[in-house]
């Protein structure tokens, strides 16, 4: 993967290894974060947002959710769908760009207002 500013194309740039060419991608996912070429993490956290949706998903489909206690429900949520949610968090989270203004809209809170 080659870094670059968004926007801006890779040019002619070719590595390889044992004379074996290496394939230049736009994404790649590494121990589960998706790191892209602009070096934004708003991938990581979508994809981190639809996997604990559809976590969510899975245990509405086995738990009438909204019987529970409140107790009980948030802590369904925190211990199988917050993991989900904030994976990775230390290396993405500094990046997130904080607009408390706007913070329903950050994919991670679209899944826990769900």
């Amino acid at each position: 993967m080659v870094f670059h500013k968004a926007g801006k194309k890779t040019k002619n740039i070719s590595f390889s290894i044992n004379n074996q060419p290496l394939e230049i991608v736009q994404e790649y996912t590494y121990l589960g974060v998706k790191i892209t070429t602009s070096g934004s993490f708003n991938l990581c956290q979508k994809t981190l947002a639809e996997k604990g949706l559809n976590a969510l998903y899975e245990i509405y489909k086995r738990i009438d959710f909204f019987r529970l206690s409140l107790r009980s429900a948030s802590k369904i949520f925190d211990t199988a769908i917050a993991p989900i949610l904030t994976y990775g968090a230390e290396i993405w989270g500094i990046f997130s760009k904080f607009d408390f203004e706007k913070w329903d809209q950050t994919p991670a809170e679209k899944v826990h207002l769900t």
